[in-house]
């Protein structure tokens, strides 16, 4: 079983890996578990096949899912490094679509719920937030080995973000202080732990997706924002925004969660469409046919 002081060990290890080296080196290492990960391997290629369906070409759907085992590969050698990168530094590296929203979002004063799912590498969002300033609250979700969940929410937690495990008693309450405080809020739209899913058309197929964010804006009346981080070849980094949306409290609590589920699964499936091999979530959305 792996120590949290292995963990740290490891990672020392990591950094002393020159950045091109490394990326080199996760490469192959994403290459390796995109062959011997036969049950993630086939989640992700069914989920490919959704989102370049109908009648999607098989080697653009394998050659999309070996790069998204290799970009994974690669966030975790980010993982390691990121935090002890300046906030300047990573801020360099980064492509910001849509940063003018953030501003409009200031003048609204109020806390607001970022909505995005498992793409790119999010912990590049997470380290910046500083020279946003904005205070960032990320739903995480308890994992195991319990020294690597430690590890990891440390590193994530090293410039000021808060994490709150979603697999806790009452996830959503210091989600909905986070709001009353004013900070972002951020959740995935792309895949639940609560077990509040609903079944709704995404990429022209039925599938059962967390309205949780939704029903969170609407309640706290705050608006949504929808991000799309992107790892480019190079391994620089993009985040796209898109406007926020502020729930309507003239609206019925129903009609208003209807609206941004549908909007924001609109604008995910549009980047998914564009960036297919940036979907980094290796358990299958749409239940397989029999």
């Amino acid at each position: 079983m792996l120590s949290y002081r292995l963990i740290q060990f490891i990672g020392w290890l990591i950094r002393q890996v020159p950045e091109n080296l490394g990326y080199v080196f996760f490469d192959l290492v994403g290459n390796l578990a995109y062959l011997f990960s036969p049950g993630a391997r086939q989640a992700v290629i069914d989920n490919l096949s959704h989102v370049l369906g109908p009648h999607p070409d098989p080697s653009a759907v394998q050659q999309n899912a070996r790069r998204i085992f290799q970009l994974q590969a690669k966030n975790y050698f980010d993982l390691f490094r990121i935090p002890y990168l300046s906030p300047n530094q990573i801020w360099q590296r980064l492509n910001f679509h849509g940063i003018e929203y953030i501003e409009q979002l200031r003048a609204h004063n109020t806390g607001v719920v970022v909505a995005g799912g498992h793409t790119g590498n999010f912990d590049v969002l997470m380290q910046i937030t500083t020279l946003l300033n904005i205070h960032l609250t990320v739903a995480a979700e308890h994992f195991q080995p319990e020294a690597l969940y430690r590890f990891v929410t440390e590193s994530r937690s090293s410039n000021g973000v808060t994490l709150v495990d979603v697999g806790s008693n009452t996830p959503v309450l210091p989600l909905f202080r986070a709001l009353r405080k004013k900070d972002y809020v951020a959740v995935t739209l792309d895949r639940d732990v609560t077990g509040n899913v609903i079944p709704v058309p995404f990429c022209g197929y039925l599938a059962e997706l967390p309205n949780g964010f939704a029903e969170m804006a609407v309640h706290a009346n705050v608006p949504v924002l929808f991000a799309f981080p992107r790892r480019k070849p190079d391994n620089t980094f993009e985040i796209y925004l898109e406007p926020p949306y502020y729930p309507n409290p003239a609206r019925s609590h129903e009609a208003e969660v209807r609206t941004i589920h549908q909007l924001m699964l609109a604008h995910f499936e549009r980047y998914l469409r564009r960036f297919p091999d940036q979907w980094v979530l290796f358990r299958p959305v749409w239940q397989r046919e029999k």
